[in-house]
């Protein structure tokens, strides 16, 4: 590995060298901005077929494990929680996708995120559903809380 590609893996593992040493930094950032896409346009409510046609490929990939996929999701739901009640520049887990978290983070409110996590944890198998039907996963995602309007304090 370069060290480029040692310091993201690091970072995306993160710090734990067992799961770094193993990593495709390549196809793991590609997840991410597969999963970002999907908040998106939770955040928006566009692109109702664009939303169901990436959720159907998240949930038919084999190469990734389903519970990597809930991981990323609520990695980034983290980022856009500190991102959105911190003005400080802190660290983000998903270092190489922080503009774009900033820029989503001005969209979102406390409110939208614990809705969102909700509405993700419904749609966990365990919680009385399974998202191996693409539609399931959308339609849990359409559960969220729609646009976000920011509260101004």
């Amino acid at each position: 590995m370069k060290p480029a590609e040692r310091k993201l893996a690091a970072q995306l593992s993160e710090g734990s060298p067992g799961v770094a040493l193993g990593l495709d930094a390549e196809a793991a950032i590609q997840l991410r901005r597969d999963v970002l896409a999907v908040l998106e346009r939770c955040v928006e409510l566009r692109g109702v077929s664009d939303l169901f046609a990436r959720t159907s490929a998240l949930a038919k990939d084999q190469n990734v494990a389903f519970e990597n996929i809930l991981e990323v999701f609520y990695s980034l739901l983290t980022d856009l929680l500190d991102l959105s009640c911190s003005t400080s520049l802190g660290a983000v887990r998903n270092p190489a996708l922080r503009k774009e978290l900033e820029g989503l983070s001005k969209k979102v409110d406390l409110s939208w995120i614990v809705r969102a996590v909700g509405g993700l944890t419904r749609s966990t198998p365990g919680c009385g559903a399974t998202l191996t039907a693409p539609w399931a996963w959308t339609r849990s995602l359409f559960l969220w809380p729609g646009p976000c309007r920011k509260l101004e304090i």
